[in-house]
């Protein structure tokens, strides 16, 4: 799971541009203006289904949340956001809205921005000081009514403890990590493994076989296929559901005998490469430097520590750019329809919305009828 607060998302931005290749889950909750926001990844290989809220009404709110389902476990996993200059009222109807669903869940987490800066989480971690204003006391009391545990204690941004972690059972958080920050983020970034005593049965295997069809026997199969009687082959079936099925089962059985199995690894290393980014050398080379440049940064604070990094990250930024681009001219350049065909297909994963388009004076189109026009133009240009 990846859990990202202040996304600044907006509904603009389609879930086919977060997740191309349609590995996740994608729950969100988005501000128009394209600030704040919250979003949570969940790989697909995770049964996961949303929390339905309704917040209308209570428009400071920026909360999101899902189930993750796992043999009969179920853990409720929340991200919050809160704005650094909302008032004490708007802070305690989020605080509230957080409330009506946490009591409906008998385990969960909640990772969030919070913007509480003047607690002081580190100088004595079981009994932290809550300063006497109202959004730390609203923020303590809640905590203790809700029986939650906040169990970082790391600076998330400076000196600041900024981004929490919220458990009401911290035996479930075996591990918590600091790290770099994700892409251009001002904030360090957390990352933690979570343990549910569950059923073997009901945990993932690291290796999945799959069919290799580039090594199938298609000779046997078109005598396998040739074999049958269609003609009397769905004499039995009753309605179009019969026939769906019977002829699903051929298929399988074809498949189980002329076509071999490879085993692959369910196991993804990181988001990166959970985005399909197959990176080379250069962009590998540039995410140690900054791995080296962040730990420089949290030892010694300066602005040129903090400028060489933040260099750093546009460098990576433009690497992934330029690898991109010199796959697609590849592939223009190759002359090869196939090739091209293959590749717009892998960038088909999401089959519904269609990405912002930028018209023929640079103009950015989120509007469905916009964007609708400017297809219709090309199409009628081009053929």
């Amino acid at each position: 799971m990846i859990l990202i607060s202040e996304s600044w998302l907006s509904p603009k931005i389609g879930n086919g541009l977060l997740d191309p290749k349609s590995l996740f889950q994608i729950y969100r909750k988005d501000r128009i203006d394209g600030y704040g926001g919250v979003c949570i990844f969940v790989d697909k290989l995770i049964n996961s289904v949303p929390i339905s809220a309704d917040f209308n009404g209570r428009g400071v709110v920026e909360l999101v949340g899902c189930s993750i389902i796992i043999d009969k476990l179920n853990l409720y996993v929340f991200c919050f956001y809160c704005a650094p200059k909302i008032s004490s009222e708007e802070f305690s109807i989020s605080l509230e809205a957080l409330r009506s669903l946490l009591l409906i869940s008998k385990d969960h987490l909640i990772f969030g921005d919070f913007n509480l800066p003047s607690i002081d989480w580190r100088s004595d971690w079981d009994n932290p000081v809550f300063p006497n204003e109202p959004r730390p006391q609203a923020f303590q009391l809640f905590c203790l009514d809700m029986g939650l545990i906040q169990i970082n204690h790391y600076p998330t941004r400076k000196d600041a403890v900024l981004d929490l972690i919220l458990v009401n059972d911290p035996m479930i958080v075996s591990e918590l990590n600091w790290g770099v920050p994700l892409g251009r983020s001002d904030h360090d970034s957390l990352s933690l493994v979570i343990f549910l005593p569950t059923n073997n049965s009901a945990v993932v295997p690291n290796n999945v076989a799959h069919p290799n069809w580039s090594l199938t026997n298609w000779d046997g199969y078109s005598d396998f296929c040739s074999s049958v009687a269609w003609s009397s082959f769905f004499s039995l079936c009753w309605n179009a559901n019969d026939c769906w099925n019977m002829f699903k089962n051929f298929i399988t059985h074809g498949n189980s005998l002329f076509v071999p199995l490879i085993s692959k690894s369910n196991v993804r290393s990181n988001f990166t490469s959970c985005l399909g980014q197959k990176s080379n050398r250069t962009i590998s080379n540039l995410e140690n430097k900054k791995k080296a440049l962040w730990k420089r940064l949290k030892l010694n604070p300066t602005n040129q520590n903090r400028d060489t990094y933040k260099f750093c990250v546009k460098q990576i930024k433009k690497a992934q750019l330029n690898l991109e681009f010199s796959r697609e001219r590849k592939i223009l350049e190759s002359g090869n329809l196939g090739v091209l065909y293959k590749h717009i297909n892998s960038r088909l994963a999401h089959k519904s919305g269609v990405a912002p388009l930028i018209d023929n004076q640079g103009n950015l189109l989120h509007n469905e009828k916009d964007k609708a026009n400017l297809l219709n133009m090309h199409f009628v240009n081009a053929w």
